[in-house]
């Protein structure tokens, strides 16, 4: 990642930092496309934003949308990376047979947003044991 979307990135997870959790409007796949938007200059948010307002409804979502969050990553032009090999501003989709929980990845840190605190940094450390994939778009000049 270059420098001026690194510094779009922190800017806006400082600035969204501590947001409150919301279904479908800010929780894990909604605050995750909005970095990705607010780094690249998308629009992927859009695609999934206001589709549930609550656990059941994205359950619901999810089971209507097979692969919803890697489809959309994927028809943006993002690569599947390798776990171990993560970079500032790469999506890692924790794998759970009931949800893709999405993270952000920050270096040593890792954002996303929870239920029980809204947006939140943690250390990547704590991934560590858990299944998932790494997800990147490639830089376009």
């Amino acid at each position: 990642m270059d420098i001026e979307r690194e510094i779009k990135l922190i800017d806006f997870v400082k600035d969204n930092r501590g947001r409150s959790f919301s279904w479908g409007q800010c929780d894990c796949n909604t605050f995750a496309l909005e970095v990705m938007d607010a780094v690249h200059d998308t629009d992927l948010a859009a695609q999934i934003r206001g589709k549930y307002e609550s656990l059941l409804g994205a359950f619901l979502f999810r089971r209507r949308v097979p692969g919803s969050l890697i489809n959309i990553l994927k028809t943006a032009g993002f690569i599947e990376g390798k776990k171990g090999f993560e970079q500032t501003g790469d999506l890692m989709i924790v794998e759970d047979p009931k949800w893709e929980m999405v993270h952000i990845c920050l270096g040593s840190q890792a954002v996303a947003a929870f239920p029980e605190h809204g947006v939140m940094t943690f250390p990547m450390h704590e991934l560590r044991d858990k299944s998932y994939s790494v997800w990147r778009l490639p830089c376009r000049r």
